[in-house]
Parts: C-alpha cells; structure tokens; sequence
C-alpha cells in the first residue's frame, strides 16, 4: 500500500537523519540563534517557503520574534523591514534556489547573523551564510521520485526542534507562553483563572441539617456544597446526596461527605489540574485561601 510505504519511508528519514547528527554543528547554529537581539526573518521559496512560514510562526509564538518573507516580496522593498541586529534563516534543499542565493550580498550589510538551511555544505547559500546547518535525506519517497516529501517532513521538524531548543535555552515559562497566545483553547487554558470558575457553594454554621443541604443545592444548581463551621469542614457531592437517600439516612449529614477533601490554592495555576482530579477519580476540587474554604471547582469547567 503506497499511503503506508511512505508514512514508513518517511520515518525511516527522519531516524536515518537522527543517526547522523552533527551535535558541534546544531549547537554553533543553535547558539548563535539565541544571541539574536531583535527579530529572526525565515526567507524560503517554493515547498522550503511554505515550511518556512511555519517555522517562523512557531518560533514567534515561543519566545522568538519572527516573521516570514518571501525572496520576491524581500526585493521589492521587505528587506526595509531588516535592522542590524537581525537575523536571517534562508531555507532551501539545495542551497542553489536563485531567489534566494542573489539577496546574500545585500544581507551582509543588513543584518547582524545569516543562517542557511540546506542539504548542500558546499552550496552557494552554506558557503554564503554565516551559519549553516546541514539537513539531508537520503531519498524523497515520491512513487513519481519528483516531488519534495521526506525532505519537507524533515525541515519542519529540524525547525520544530530548533523552537524547542530555544525555550529552554531561553527559559519560556506558561505564562510567557500565554501572552502569546491569548486566544482559542490555549489562551483560555493559560489566563483563566481558579477564582473566575470557582462555585461560592459553601454552607457557614455548626448545626445544618440535611434539608438545609438539599435547599442549598437547588437553589444554587450545585452539584456539591462545603459545610464550614468555626474548626473545619467538608466536602458533600450530589454523589453523597444519591447514596444517603438510597440507604434512608437523610436525617443526619454528620457523616455525610469528606471530611479531608483535597485541596487547592487561590493563587495556583489551573495548568495540570484537570489532570490532577482526574488521576485522583475526583469531580469537586475545593478552593482554600489562608487554610478556609472560599469555594468549589468542578472539573467539568476546567479545560
């Protein structure tokens, strides 16, 4: 089956490439990417291109302001954008694409880094560049042996791990992450925070009587409340409720719920707690500030 040969052959690249790392090479590029002052500029054409507008949104997104310029648009006035303590990545397979390869001299005077991408040491962008990184397959794949595959395949990872290098070097924490990301599901995930889903649902008083429980979640539609007196408190679920009344002990709530329900902080990041209550079989997570409970978070409203 073709689809399955090449989804293996293209694997096969990418282990074959891993085998033959050059780590004094990737760290030179790597390092010298990391001391880039202002903004990263990728410049590709034809398949490198379209590979290249995706490295440079993944680098902005992680820490590394970057943007994509196509060779054409750089020659009719884009490379106005460039500043001096810029950097240049220029990406093609074969290190000759004439697009590319005729802005080398004007490079030089406008940036302070250039970086090439090719699968040719000796070819006119890695002689020309200050940087190179060498990144080459041994076979495309395509049945046709005409168009680019393993080698798109592997440039887009080569520069998924140049991203990934750079936010450890760079130490990018989630919230540096998030700033990036204000929207969708990852800005929801990143900026929203415990006390903007938590449930008031707590009942204050030493003496509450299981009527009193059964009123209080009513009305507020809880799926739980927290029974809070002077020296402690606990947890009691709509799960509780089902289980007191099939076993008719709906007059006392005294041993009704948990009395050491976990726990967290105001002040914690949501980042992981969804993971946290599950692996805990738990549904209500309660919500303490200065060791009181303010409130209640039910996994469902986290992301």
């Amino acid at each position: 089956m073709e689809f399955k040969r090449i989804l293996e052959h293209e694997v096969q690249q990418m282990t074959s490439f891993i085998e033959r790392l050059d780590h004094t090479e990737i760290e030179s590029f790597v390092s010298q990417l990391e001391s880039i002052t202002g903004k990263l500029v990728i410049i590709g054409v034809g398949k490198s291109g379209l590979v290249g507008q995706k490295i440079a949104a993944t680098l902005a997104s992680t820490g590394t302001p970057s943007f994509f310029v196509h060779p054409s648009e750089a020659f009719h006035g884009d490379l106005g954008m460039l500043s001096a303590n810029d950097g240049v990545m220029l990406l093609s397979n074969s290190g000759e694409s004439s697009e590319v390869v005729q802005l080398l001299p004007y490079l030089a005077s406008k940036v302070d880094k250039v970086f090439a991408i090719t699968k040719n040491p000796n070819s006119s962008l890695a002689k020309g560049a200050d940087y190179h990184l060498q990144v080459s397959i041994e076979e495309e794949g395509c049945p046709l042996k005409l168009a680019p595959m393993s080698s798109t395949t592997l440039l887009m990872a080569v520069g998924d791990a140049i991203a990934g290098e750079l936010i450890i070097r760079k130490r990018l924490s989630e919230v540096d992450f998030a700033s990036n990301h204000p929207g969708g599901a990852i800005g929801r995930k990143l900026y929203t925070t415990i006390d903007s889903i938590l449930k008031p649902w707590v009942v204050k008083g030493d003496i509450v009587e299981f009527s009193d429980v059964i009123s209080f979640m009513i009305d507020n539609k809880a799926s739980a409340v927290i029974i809070e007196n002077a020296e402690n408190f606990k947890l009691i679920t709509d799960g509780d409720i089902r289980r007191a009344i099939q076993g008719k002990y709906i007059s006392d709530v005294s041993n009704l719920g948990t009395t050491s329900p976990i726990t967290v902080e105001l002040n914690s990041s949501l980042i992981g707690l969804k993971q946290r209550m599950t692996e805990a079989d738990i549904t209500h997570m309660v919500v303490v500030h200065n060791l009181r409970p303010i409130g209640i978070i039910n996994k469902h409203d986290l992301f």
